[in-house]
């Protein structure tokens, strides 16, 4: 090889060992999911949505033979959708509340307003990380009815295929009543729900109905709930950890709080809340981060 030859070829492979280090100094030349590198954005498509700088809250009273499942429902769609409807490019998460046995149909609609995801965004408290579409539907059962849970999963795909809803970002949430709704959801649909992760709130379950859950679940739950035992609520989520140890299963307790407002307002207003017990899971990041985590 000649002089001229040995030159080139000498520059080409310190050429070569330059890109290379430069690759291994900055992000974006490999992947991230492979070789042992940083885990995934699990908000990576979240964080091309528009900003919510303030929805549309409206109500849909139920209109019999007519209202999809008989529910009248309260609607909130983020600031900043262009096409609502189901054939829209831009998808995004929908969050579920069902309510407590207060708010039964012997309540007006605005009765969903007095709790949980509904009162977050009817007095300025919602604030998810990314926009998120949510709906409140109304029991319209006699009080002490509980929800349906066959009916609950036809209303949600109702939405899914009316609004611009990501059906593999669908969440379940409530309070009470429908805290035991969003577990028995759970419980009956199992791997055929249409939910990612849940949230029930001062609500009930047993450990055979918990073994069956799929996708991952945070339960919140007053200590001194009297009319809701949190001690049958920890005993239902400890025989769902040991059934399933690849989900993410978590109880928060309230110490000194009973079946009342806190139970709720804590769980919803992520900062106001007050001590938890620490002997059980920490709150230390607000529950629809935790959701939106996940995807089915």
């Amino acid at each position: 090889m000649d002089h001229q030859g040995a030159t080139l070829e000498a520059m080409t492979r310190n050429g070569a060992f330059l890109f290379l280090l430069t690759c291994l100094s900055l992000s974006g030349c490999f992947d991230s999911d492979e070789g042992g590198g940083s885990p995934p954005d699990p908000y990576a498509d979240l964080r091309r949505l528009p900003a919510d700088k303030g929805g549309t809250h409206t109500a849909h009273e139920l209109e019999p033979g007519k209202s999809p499942y008989e529910y009248g429902f309260y609607l909130y769609l983020p600031g900043g959708m262009k096409d609502t409807s189901a054939k829209a490019a831009t998808k995004y998460p929908m969050v579920v509340y069902l309510h407590g046995d207060g708010s039964n149909d012997n309540n007006p609609l605005a009765a969903v307003l007095n709790e949980g995801v509904p009162y977050t965004i009817a007095n300025k408290k919602w604030h998810p990380p990314f926009p998120m579409i949510a709906v409140a539907p109304q029991n319209h059962q006699p009080v002490g009815t509980s929800w349906d849970p066959k009916k609950v999963h036809g209303f949600i795909q109702y939405l899914s295929k009316t609004y611009a809803v990501d059906s593999s970002r669908i969440y379940l949430t409530g309070m009470s009543q429908g805290g035991g709704g969003t577990f028995n959801y759970l419980a009956t649909l199992k791997s055929d729900g249409l939910v990612a992760a849940a949230v029930p709130v001062a609500g009930w379950t047993s450990p055979n109905a918990a073994k069956t859950f799929t996708i991952p679940v945070w339960t919140f739950h007053g200590s001194d709930d009297k009319t809701l035992s949190a001690a049958k609520v920890v005993e239902a989520m400890a025989a769902f950890k040991t059934a399933r140890p690849d989900l993410d299963s978590r109880v928060t307790l309230f110490p000194g709080v009973g079946h009342e407002f806190k139970e709720w307002f804590y769980t919803y207003v992520f900062g106001e809340h007050g001590p938890v017990d620490t002997a059980h899971q920490a709150f230390n990041e607000d529950i629809y981060s935790w959701m939106l985590r996940y995807r089915k």
